[in-house]
């Protein structure tokens, strides 16, 4: 029965669902089971499909696809694209050696991270030092480390925790598996702890000793997906024992440097993600990691930090800069005067005030799929030219939050206090290795009939020595209007492909769906006036400007 099964059945028994509801409801799933065969063959061949899936197009597909989406965020001096000849690198970050493909997208075939994408791209005699510097992120507070953890039944100083997994959501019966976990601080996703665990379904229970290292209150938080139990001393703290996205429950109590507190965590997962921390306000010794970063970094000729973000469903942020102590990894690394890249792993923006200004690159890379970490070598050695732009805008502070580019003119202005209204990076923003020049814009005709359509046309020239994308993007304005409209909306963009000294011309087609909006009586009407249209590379980076004129005949 799946997750919610059990409601459901309370549900049709109290009458508040009927059972030709659920009867309708599996009638489409089974209609979609018959299409696929899946009754007749029920089972893959797993020949085929080993024949099927992975092949090289697959490959240079996502190969493709993670090119075409890298956006170049900085590159001061041009330190970018690096010489394949560097006598030695630095690889940093969590993200480094390490693949996330985005929420829902599986475990991948062949992945490719970006430490082997740089060793795939380096020359053989370049000394490629990695570290990793620190954690990815601390889900709520920081995670217990290693050395205040003890597992009580193996041999004396063990240290973490004595994990029993069970293949059931009840703790019951013999566990598929025991192990030490030196710390509590899982995030599975939808998959499982071990090939000897199902993906669902499962149970753990944690015990051992917590050995603090000084003595204060200490805050303590369990953060789990789904249902948890936590105990010290035999005192139950924590019971939440049921369903839930990842949820955070926090308890203080005092503890005292030297002694040993029992500890025991019961979890269980039911179906979708699974996660699991626990936690202490007491921050970890990061200069460790950190100091090894920066010792790698000052023994390179360039360093690449490759830093990120953990999101999805339930995993809303109230904050956007990077999570945990990656942010003075970065200021760390930088400081050591090393010519520093920054490649973010993520789905959505982040601010980088207090870092961008150390740097001389940034990449946004965003989950560039299994062939993502081939795809940033080729991006940071110069085989690909990064021609993509960006899709939402980057705030400089999350106070600046709804911030977009598609506003309505309000008469008032948009600065703070204490900070522009202007975003660090715009909707459409991107750099690329080379220069585009943008000419020769012409709207054709120029006077239109609110049925009618008009042509915009415009000539794009790689001025540079690297061949190119260009992202042309067409913004269009309704100068006068009833009601208020934004000052600019996107109404077209082409994607095309120079060499150097090439040039092209762009066409783009306005009809009525562009011009047109609903009236304060939800009717869509195209209204007479001046439109004008602003052609260019990003929505603030507007190269040419012109308009034309809706008449009613």
């Amino acid at each position: 029965m799946n997750i919610y099964g059990e409601p459901l059945l309370q549900a049709v028994k109290e009458g508040l669902v009927s059972e030709a509801t659920i009867d309708k409801a599996i009638s489409r799933i089974l209609r979609a089971k018959f299409r696929l065969g899946l009754f007749e063959n029920p089972y893959v061949d797993p020949d085929q499909a080993d024949e099927v899936n992975d092949t090289q197009e697959h490959r240079q597909l996502a190969l493709q696809a993670a090119r075409e989406a890298i956006v170049l965020l900085k590159n001061e001096n041009n330190l970018l694209p690096l010489s394949k000849n560097i006598k030695s690198i630095a690889v940093i970050g969590p993200h480094a050696d390490a693949v996330r493909l985005g929420g829902y997208s599986g475990f991948g075939m062949k992945v490719v991270t970006v430490l082997e994408g740089i060793k795939n791209k380096v020359s053989p005699e370049t000394k490629v030092n990695y570290a990793r510097g620190c954690e990815l992120e601390w889900t709520a507070l920081p995670p217990i480390p290693p050395d205040n953890l003890m597992a009580a039944d193996k041999e004396e100083g063990m240290p973490g925790l004595k994990g029993e997994y069970f293949n059931n959501m009840n703790l019951e019966g013999k566990p598929a598996l025991v192990r030490i976990d030196r710390q509590v601080n899982f995030d599975w996703g939808s998959g499982s702890p071990d090939p000897k665990i199902g993906a669902d379904q499962f149970s753990v229970r944690w015990t051992g000793k917590l050995v603090p290292s000084v003595s204060e209150i200490f805050q303590l938080s369990v953060t789990t997906d789904d249902g948890v139990r936590f105990y010290v001393d035999g005192q139950l703290l924590v019971e939440k024992w049921s369903d839930r996205a990842p949820t955070t429950d926090f308890v203080s109590m005092k503890l005292e440097a030297g002694r040993e507190y029992d500890i025991l965590i019961e979890y269980y997962e039911n179906g979708g993600g699974a996660a699991a921390s626990l936690g202490w306000n007491l921050k970890p010794k990061a200069e460790a990691g950190i100091l090894e970063a920066v010792a790698v970094a000052k023994k390179s000729e360039a360093a690449v930090i490759v830093t990120g973000i953990v999101e999805g469903e339930g995993r809303d942020r109230a904050k956007l800069e990077l999570p945990g102590t990656q942010e003075d990894l970065i200021k760390a690394v930088s400081g050591t005067g090393v010519p520093t890249v920054v490649i973010l792993i993520n789905g959505s923006a982040v601010t980088m005030s207090d870092w961008i200004g150390g740097v001389e690159a940034v990449v946004e890379a965003w989950y560039p799929g299994e062939e993502g970490g081939n795809a940033v070598g080729e991006v940071l050695f110069g085989d690909y030219n990064p021609g993509g732009k960006l899709p939402l805008t980057f705030p400089q502070s999350v106070g600046q939050v709804p911030l977009y580019y598609n506003y309505k003119p309000t008469g008032r202005g948009y600065d703070y206090v204490d900070l522009s209204g202007k975003p660090l990076f715009p909707f459409g923003y991107g750099l690329s290795y080379t220069e585009f020049e943008y000419s020769n814009l012409e709207i054709s005709p120029e006077q239109i009939s609110p049925d009618e359509k008009v042509k915009v046309r415009v000539i794009v020239q790689n001025k540079g020595e690297y061949k190119g994308d260009e992202v042309v993007q067409l913004y269009l304005r309704d100068v006068v209007s009833n009601p208020a409209r934004p000052v600019k909306e996107l109404k077209g963009f082409r994607r095309i492909t120079l060499e150097p000294g090439e040039r092209k011309a762009m066409a783009f087609l306005l009809g009525p769906d562009d011009l047109s909006f609903l009236d304060m009586n939800m009717n869509r009407v195209v209204e007479a006036g001046v439109f004008e249209i602003m052609v260019g590379s990003s929505s603030e980076d507007i190269r040419l400007k012109s308009s034309f004129e809706v008449v009613s005949r």
